[in-house]
């Protein structure tokens, strides 16, 4: 019984061809949707580095003063971490240093507003306007109007640990 070179060739070729195409491929990891912002924001700890106070009176005077976390917070929330979770939660992560609270935390969520220029924060629903915002560095500002017409901002200025 002869086998032909050809029919040799053709079932080799084609045995080729079932082998390669059945081969199952690793699926490939989906690309992250987040922008860009949002994977700065959510992929480190935050801590608060300085807060200035900017005060615009009706008239346009202003005063403004920067100061150190320590003039507003306890010693033992200064090395404290904010995590911005990409399930849109607030976390914040005691450091060496832990406060004594006698209440359990609550949970604070933050979405995105305004196209990414804004940070609202619930439950409360206080809006933030995102000053700054790289991989290293994230400034949130608050603004107020107080009953004499005088504009409150606080900007609190964090680094990425």
């Amino acid at each position: 019984m002869t086998i032909s070179l050809r029919f040799l060739i053709l079932a080799l070729l084609t045995g080729s061809a079932f082998g390669l195409t059945n081969c199952k491929k690793d699926k490939e990891p989906e690309p992250d949707k987040r922008s860009q912002r949002e994977i700065w924001l959510t992929t480190t700890g935050w801590n608060k580095q300085s807060i200035t106070d900017a005060y615009t009176t009706p008239v346009g005077v202003v005063t403004s003063s920067t100061s150190p976390p320590s003039n507003y917070f306890p010693a033992c929330a200064l090395d404290d971490l904010d995590h911005f979770n990409a399930d849109r939660t607030l976390t914040i992560e005691d450091g060496p240093l832990q406060c004594q609270s006698s209440t359990p935390p609550s949970t604070i969520t933050w979405a995105f507003a305004a196209n990414e220029t804004e940070i609202i924060f619930n439950p409360a629903g206080v809006s933030n306007k995102i000053t700054t915002l790289t991989a290293t560095t994230l400034a949130l500002t608050y603004t107020e109007a107080m009953p004499d017409g005088t504009t409150w901002n606080q900007t609190v200025t964090y680094a990425a640990r």
